[in-house]
């Protein structure tokens, strides 16, 4: 899978919460975004069209 650079800003808040579940889980910060956007996008995704997942 290609991975194209994607920059975004985050409150402090949200950081830090992204920081440490990604330490508990023992995976990047950037795995755990990557992960939580794809699961919310199939999530808002299955209410508009169950086809596009």
């Amino acid at each position: 899978m290609k991975k194209t650079p994607l920059q975004v800003y985050l409150e402090e808040n949200l950081h830090k919460r992204i920081r440490l579940a990604a330490k508990k889980k023992k995976v990047s910060q950037s795995e755990l975004v990557r992960k939580y956007l794809y699961e919310g996008l199939i999530k808002d995704l299955a209410h508009e069209d169950p086809a596009l997942i």
